[in-house]
């Protein structure tokens, strides 16, 4: 009996840990310039628990030193900083090194969400998304190190939706292979 109770007491964990879900995002990308700032939006329809943003991309020194920044959105251009940070502190993520960033909360209630990456020092001017970063407005200058970075999203619960939003080179590409399609397409005609 005892046996049947331990395989019955096993099959209840594995249902249990099947419900509790957790999602991971990965991302890369590139800025341009030490003003340039990527862009990563996600809305949570449900609350999520152990919400953690990283970077793993400092590579000791190769790119830039990222800063990372996390806003809940009341609108496209309006929203609050909930976290900001520069380098990790504590335990760090799998393949953090020393400038990376980490921000972590122990959960996120639903609603719209903007997270930032951006080129050290390029800091959120205030708590509020309107007032931009300290670089806003300068003449764009050259990064130290590599552009690209490598960002990551985690979280426990089925309530993340992530969508990356392009960045001005990207829609620059994709404006220019539409205008291609066109122009063949007149010339097809004609």
């Amino acid at each position: 009996m005892n046996k049947r109770l331990k395989t019955i007491a096993a099959l209840l964990l594995s249902a249990a840990a099947g419900l509790s879900q957790a999602a991971q995002y990965d991302f890369a990308g590139g800025l341009s310039f030490d003003n340039s700032v990527a862009r990563i939006q996600f809305s949570v329809s449900s609350a999520v628990a152990d919400f953690k943003f990283w970077t793993d991309s400092f590579n000791s020194g190769t790119n830039f030193d990222p800063v990372i920044q996390l806003w809940s959105m009341s609108s496209p251009t309006s929203g609050v900083l909930l976290g900001e940070n520069d380098d990790f502190s504590g335990p760090a993520m799998a393949g953090q090194s020393s400038a990376d960033a980490t921000l972590r909360l122990a959960s996120l209630t639903a609603g719209n969400y903007l997270l930032t990456i951006v080129a050290s020092p390029n800091f959120a001017n205030s708590a509020s998304y309107a007032d931009g970063f300290a670089l806003d407005g300068a003449t764009p200058g050259a990064l130290q190190g590599l552009p690209g970075y490598t960002a990551h999203i985690s979280a426990d619960g089925n309530g993340l939706n992530v969508t990356a939003v392009p960045e001005p080179g990207t829609w620059a590409l994709m404006l220019m292979g539409a205008a291609g399609l066109a122009l063949s397409q007149r010339k097809r005609k004609a």
